[in-house]
């Protein structure tokens, strides 16, 4: 088989796996592909490590600047140190703080509630958030990164809540040629999966528990595309 064709197939066979969003690393000198996905250890849905959630509330990826005078939302992108939301036909002007988009988040409490002679102890913890808050901002209501923050990676599976994850991960070794004839039989057992593909078009895709069960030379095994089931079976992706 020529290398180009060889090439074409084993990319496809990456972007398919890809495409399941796994993480994916590849062994060219051995043709070992291995699978790697983050998810959660109660439900196994996906764990996204490229959401952050509110340190205080959980919100995910939600931040956005918020006038301490109005209330007035702004976006983080705004350049301006005062909040430029019309108020009765004035510019409010007020400054602008950066903060969690959820109004119920203990970080947004009331900004007059020190003024109150009597305060509860959940009032006095939130007057402390809001002093913090100010403290790990810059003038702009930017975040100061050297002194802290105010989210954090995922904490909470999206799906069920739980707060423990772990990587799911497979190895799964490749066989590309132009005709079963070519099998001799002998497959790599130190992998979880197989991935056989001849004519170009013709995958069998099983787990290595199955070697022996299965007759990998007859062709009504094979199906016109990788079967991804068998990966996803286990975990109930």
């Amino acid at each position: 088989m020529k290398n180009e064709i060889r090439n074409r197939i084993y990319k496809e066979i990456y972007y398919k796996l890809e495409s399941l969003k796994f993480d994916i690393f590849i062994d060219d000198s051995s043709d070992i592909i291995t699978i790697a996905r983050n998810i959660c250890s109660a439900c196994n849905h996906k764990w996204h490590q490229d959401y952050n959630q509110c340190v205080f509330c959980g919100s995910i990826n939600y931040f956005v600047f918020i006038c301490e005078e109005c209330g007035g939302i702004s976006s983080l992108t705004s350049t301006t140190k005062t909040c430029n939301k019309s108020v009765n036909g004035v510019t409010c002007g007020g400054h602008v703080l950066k903060g969690c988009i959820n109004k119920d988040c203990i970080s947004n409490s009331e900004k007059k509630l020190h003024l109150k002679k009597s305060k509860s102890t959940d009032e006095q913890s939130n007057i402390v958030i809001k002093k913090l808050i100010k403290e790990a901002t810059d003038d702009k209501g930017v975040f100061n990164a050297k002194k802290g923050s105010l989210s954090v990676s995922q904490m909470w599976c999206l799906h069920c809540g739980h707060n423990l994850d772990h990587y799911f991960v497979k190895q799964i070794k490749t066989y590309i040629v132009d005709n079963l004839d070519e099998l001799s039989g002998q497959f790599d057992t130190n992998v979880d999966f197989l991935i056989i593909n001849f004519d170009r078009n013709n995958f069998l895709t099983l787990p290595v528990e199955l070697i022996n069960k299965t007759d990998f030379k007859n062709k009504s095994n094979y199906k016109g595309d990788i079967d991804i089931s068998a990966f996803l079976k286990e975990k109930n992706f």
